[in-house]
């Protein structure tokens, strides 16, 4: 019968279980600060975008020789607007949803070595 070789024990927290690395959180934390950024360069370029139409419209106005004129802009701008509001609403859930997803997978990987490693240690 061949001896069982003794792997080195893993460090336990004060309850017994074995203690995780830090890499885990580190892996979360990096995909929540990546969206992060992505989030807000997101919102800095859809203000930026806003700010130009906005603009334009504003020329544009300006420029109205009749009053139907201004309200068929009036109107043009509106729907603009809600279309733009809406697209940018879902590139922002879009961002969202990535990040939930890469945390979910760091949280499953984890907690699957965790589990294997506390088996083998039984």
């Amino acid at each position: 019968m061949a001896a069982k070789t003794q792997q080195p024990s893993r460090p336990r927290s004060g309850n017994g279980a074995p203690e995780l690395s830090a890499d885990p959180i580190g892996e979360a934390s990096k995909a929540f600060a990546d969206a992060a950024a992505a989030w807000q360069r997101e919102v800095t370029d859809f203000m930026s975008r806003r700010w130009q139409r906005n603009l334009e419209c504003c020329e544009a106005m300006l420029s109205c020789q009749e009053p139907q004129d201004a309200v068929d802009l009036q109107y043009r701008y509106a729907q603009n607007t809600a279309e733009d509001y809406l697209s940018e609403t879902q590139r922002l859930i879009e961002i969202a949803t990535k990040v939930g997803e890469q945390s979910l997978s760091v949280i499953q990987s984890s907690t699957r070595n965790a589990l294997e490693q506390m088996n083998r240690e039984e």
